[in-house]
């Protein structure tokens, strides 16, 4: 702080005081100070002298010609948040000056009794106040919206709608700087995979960009090299840019700054924020924005944990086929979306003939893997959409979305004879179909029971109901 220069402006009308405050404040030029003094004679030339240049403190009578008394204190601390401001006043008015203090003012000063010492200590205080308050409410309006975007990151563990808030939340914060756009990517192998987007919506009808996006290697534009390096990346200008490699002739320059998303040390994701073009990045801000990637990493990390977790528990684990619980849950869907649509739903159910056999003379082992392997061939016939459930030992559930009853017996026709040939054992299935009035138990107690007259009428058959 050695012989740092103040930059002082003086709102004052009268003369001799403008004389006996300019006399003090230039004479000082010491170890720790010196001043520079700008005046002016009115509050509308104070402003816009701020905002024209820069100043450390304001030093303002109260009493001029186009504002009175605490008029002029509120104007000032609405029109020039960032500079501290102490107040003049006369000795009749100290109680005025004690309420100016109350309202913002960083100290105020009774004229006549201001001596050369205490007016430069009472600036060189008020600026020191200042930056320590202006600290604090940076401090906290960083808290405050470390904690909104935590409240948004656990408010929900599907990672999806997660990361639409997140990104939504974000992008919304006035005080960021930011411009109301973003996207998300999640890390998959080596490819960034776009989940959630913001402000994007004339950029998704270009011809390129949609598909330039949705996914790109590692390596592919700043998100790219964000990935590839695990640093954040800052972009002033999106055109001049040699390292922006991914142009468009209709979309205007931006800034770019691109934050790794990382959840113990590992990429997980990278977050790319735009910001207007030419936009330098503080480091406080750019530390912020770490921050979030931070809590968004872990969000990321654990919502596909949670994911992970809740596939395991609707998953067999020897077939890998979904279990009841998962089946009940589609089975549901399907029968609320025929009630709806009048789309039909049919459903299958077969088991291995002789199954227990297999067991008691081959063992369990084998009797696992003609299951697995039943499975397997079974899965051959099938569409993507239709889901396949180990329903209890050898007993399997198959769920046809939009498929008619003739469409689903012929699909059970077809898995009869590939089994019967590729895995060498025969199954039995039934077959049905939704009606008006099914509901879950109905519709599975139907095709059971298909399934109970193909066995009785001799196994390796389908019967459909």
């Amino acid at each position: 702080m050695k012989n740092q220069l103040i930059k002082v402006l003086l709102i004052e009308d009268d003369p001799d005081d403008v004389f006996l405050i300019k006399d003090m404040i230039e004479s000082v030029c010491g170890l720790l100070y010196c001043f520079e003094l700008a005046h002016v004679n009115r509050l509308s030339g104070a402003l816009e002298y701020i905002r024209e240049q820069h100043v450390d403190v304001v030093l303002t009578d109260l009493g001029l010609p186009d504002s009175q008394g605490l008029a002029t204190v509120t104007t000032l601390l609405e029109k020039a948040q960032s500079t501290p401001v102490v107040v003049l006043t006369g000795l009749a008015d100290e109680a005025i000056g004690m309420e100016a203090v109350t309202m913002g003012a960083q100290d105020y000063l009774i004229k006549g009794e201001v001596e050369r010492e205490i007016l430069v200590r009472a600036m060189a205080y008020a600026i020191q106040r200042k930056k320590e308050q202006e600290e604090l409410r940076r401090k906290n309006a960083e808290l405050a919206i470390l904690y909104h975007v935590s409240q948004k990151v656990n408010q929900s563990i599907d990672l999806h709608e997660t990361l639409a808030d997140v990104l939504e939340a974000i992008t919304g914060i006035e005080t960021l700087g930011l411009e109301q756009k973003g996207v998300l990517f999640l890390i998959q192998d080596e490819e960034l995979v776009m989940v959630h987007q913001v402000g994007h919506d004339q950029e998704m009808l270009l011809p390129h960009f949609l598909a330039d996006h949705r996914r790109c290697h590692v390596d592919t534009c700043l998100c790219g090299l964000a990935a590839r390096t695990g640093e954040v990346i800052v972009s002033l200008n999106s055109e001049t840019d040699a390292r922006h490699t991914l142009q468009y002739p209709e979309i205007p320059a931006h800034g770019h700054i691109i934050i790794p998303l990382k959840a113990k040390d590992l990429l997980v994701g990278i977050l790319c924020l735009y910001l207007p073009v030419n936009t330098e990045v503080e480091q406080e801000k750019k530390d912020l924005l770490v921050a979030l990637g931070h809590q968004i990493g872990i969000a990321i990390d654990n919502a596909r944990l949670y994911e992970e977790t809740r596939a395991l528990s609707l998953r067999d684990p020897l077939t890998g086929l979904a279990n009841r619980r998962h089946m009940g849950i589609i089975v549901d869907d399907n029968l609320a979306r025929a009630k709806r649509s009048g789309t039909p739903f049919s459903v299958i159910m077969f088991d291995i003939d002789h199954f227990k056999k297999v067991n008691d003379t081959q063992g369990h082992d084998a009797g696992d893997l003609i299951l697995v392997e039943t499975t397997r061939v079974a899965a051959g016939e099938l569409r993507d959409i239709d889901l396949k459930v180990r329903f209890g030992g050898e007993e399997f559930l198959i769920l046809l979305p939009d498929a008619s009853l003739p469409e689903a017996r012929n699909v059970a026709e077809r898995i009869r004879l590939a089994v019967q040939q590729e895995v060498a054992i025969t199954i039995s299935l039934g077959v049905t179909s939704y009606r008006e009035g099914d509901d879950q138990e109905s519709l599975i107690k139907r095709v059971d029971a298909a399934l109970y007259r193909a066995k009785k009428e001799g196994r390796n058959r389908v019967v459909a109901d």
